[in-house]
């Protein structure tokens, strides 16, 4: 597990000897890794019958997973809100990134499209390369680690905004981690899933496409599809609840069902619903959990 991390701190070593950015080929070397990830997983999953067979079960564990994900981010950014005031001043003007972006419906698409073929070529087996297939999915893996180390680096203006505003927004990040982790404990009982499997599972905050791969090349085909579909529910229960959570609680709790997602996909839902205001500490939300995917996962990996 600690391969992992030290591959993700290869590429922002990387990025700092090369002083390059090189966004557009970063960006579509992380899609391309990605997606031949989630095609090596939908092979092993097509290979499985016990998965094909119970995917229903699958769907219902992992809509209940990402409920309470979702609502144990609210109530503990919720309760750290009410002894930290968190400053959301308005901006005289808005940034382009509160414009609606379908960037993240695309790779939605991207993402299942891949996923199906691979589920078909594992189902069927073409001249036995399903095995072949399966073991590449490691090499994606650690490309894909690789290439988010080097953008992670060159997210400036994220470091910039720990710089302006201190270490205070930092409880929001850590609150919804906490949150989400926590709401886990209940579903031992419900579940048949231990409290490591759900804490993993739970880690990837919504960020459904690195949690699911790295459980399901280093653990578990079954979790990783859980994994995979709790966290698309959680984004997707996060694009209804997000304009309702400001009704009923202080705005910045506005952020905790986005989870990483904040600071990319429901950005523009965030800002709406909110002010554009509360944009640099969304985006640097989103960034620190997304940071803490490739940290806590492997972390719960390791107790089983």
């Amino acid at each position: 597990m600690l391969l992992i991390l030290l591959t993700v701190l290869l590429g922002f070593f990387l990025a700092f000897l090369l002083k390059k950015e090189c966004k557009k080929i970063i960006n579509l070397g992380i899609t391309l890794a990605l997606i031949g990830l989630l095609f090596s997983m939908g092979v092993a999953l097509g290979n499985d019958e016990n998965i094909l067979a119970n995917f229903s079960q699958i769907g219902v564990k992992a809509f209940i997973i990402a409920l309470a994900t979702i609502s144990g981010s609210i109530l503990a950014l919720w309760l750290v809100n009410l002894k930290v005031r968190f400053n959301l001043s308005k901006p005289s003007t808005e940034p382009k990134s509160a414009k609606p972006s379908y960037q993240g419906l695309k790779l939605i698409v991207y993402i299942f499209i891949a996923l199906a073929l691979g589920i078909a070529v594992g189902a069927f087996d073409p001249a036995g390369i399903a095995g072949f297939i399966e073991r590449t999915g490691m090499v994606f893996l650690y490309i894909l680690l690789l290439l988010i180390g080097y953008d992670l680096y060159n997210n400036k203006e994220t470091l910039q905004s720990i710089k302006k505003e201190g270490l205070k927004p930092l409880l929001i990040p850590i609150s919804i981690a906490f949150g989400s982790i926590a709401s886990m404990l209940p579903l031992i009982i419900i579940l048949p899933l231990n409290f490591f499997e759900l804490g993993a599972v739970a880690s990837g905050f919504g960020w459904y496409s690195l949690s699911s791969v790295i459980i399901s090349q280093s653990y578990s085909s079954y979790l990783g599809m859980v994994a995979l579909l709790s966290n698309i529910i959680r984004e997707v229960l996060a694009l209804i609840i997000t304009p309702l959570v400001p009704k009923f609680f202080p705005k910045i709790v506005a952020i905790a069902p986005a989870g990483a997602t904040a600071m990319d996909t429901l950005l523009p839902i965030v800002i709406k619903s909110t002010h554009v205001g509360i944009t640099p500490m969304s985006i640097l939300t989103g960034t620190i959990l997304s940071t803490l995917v490739y940290i806590l996962v492997p972390f719960f990996l390791m107790f089983l």
